[in-house]
């Protein structure tokens, strides 16, 4: 089997890839993408690309991060430039649903060697390949956490999907469960971030397919010391209705800066 996108193919489909790429027009953008691009990606197999920032990441061709860096260029460019401007030498920054370690690349390069990234993620798979993407770029200024992180200590079901970025300590979106499920630890942030000599942490990132709210509820005291800069994601607006509403009344604003994925949100300490 072809693990390698053919690269004659690849580049026949110039037009059609600058099309999806750079045009500001949505129409039939989505159609092309999934009848002309995707049936030409291996089921198998994986790339390293650039990530900038002089860093390099190690993908699939079968996943959403993959697809979306091999068609667009980047993933989530506006919120990684976005949060490491928000990010000093030194600081400590915490990367809940760290998945391959996309955002956390970014945070250990921007912290710097005095700088400490803490990176959660609970997909053993994921976990696997984080720890790869770490060493690949020679970082040894982040801490891996094989777990959810949730408002209690125990355990918890996390439900798989086929595109390991989709599993959910809550439900996986749409058609992209798989029937499969396993039991992780779970941990709230308060007790990680005490155990870890209560630094100040600047940056909270949380990406964890609807379990937001979740983590928040177990890192009460984190904020209330901190009060970092938050980026959360919310897919619908009763999701984000329920983050502002535990928020707002505990001094956070939110923003939703421009460029930014609809699905990104920022809430930023008043104080």
């Amino acid at each position: 089997m072809n693990n390698k996108i053919n690269p004659i193919i690849w580049k026949l489909l110039w037009p059609i890839r600058a099309y999806i790429r750079y045009s500001p027009l949505p129409r039939g953008k989505s159609f092309l993408a999934r009848h002309l691009i995707f049936p030409i990606l291996p089921s198998k197999g994986s790339f390293t690309t650039d990530l900038g920032h002089n860093l390099e990441i190690k993908l699939r061709y079968n996943e959403t991060l993959g697809c979306s860096i091999l068609l667009y260029g980047g993933f989530e460019t506006a919120e990684l430039d976005f949060l490491s401007k928000k990010i000093s030498t030194g600081d400590t920054v915490l990367d809940v649903g760290a998945n391959i370690g996309i955002f956390s690349l970014v945070f250990a390069n921007a912290v710097g060697v005095l700088g400490k990234v803490l990176a959660l993620e609970p997909h053993p798979h994921n976990i696997e390949r984080l720890r790869n993407n770490i060493e690949l770029n020679g970082f040894k200024n982040v801490e891996i956490f094989s777990i959810a992180a949730g408002q209690l200590n125990g355990t918890v079901k996390l439900y798989l999907a086929n595109d390991l970025a989709f599993a959910s300590t809550i439900a996986v979106k749409g058609e992209h469960g798989n029937g499969q499920i396993i039991e992780v630890p779970m941990k709230k942030l308060d007790d990680i971030w005490q155990q870890r000599g209560i630094p100040k942490v600047t940056v909270l990132k949380i990406d964890v397919e609807g379990g937001e709210l979740e983590v928040l509820s177990g890192a009460e005291k984190l904020l209330e010391i901190c009060q970092p800069l938050i980026m959360a994601e919310a897919n619908t607006k009763e999701h984000l209705d329920k983050l502002k509403n535990w928020l707002l009344p505990r001094g956070y604003i939110h923003k939703h800066p421009r460029q930014f994925r609809s699905w990104n949100h920022i809430f930023e300490s008043k104080k």
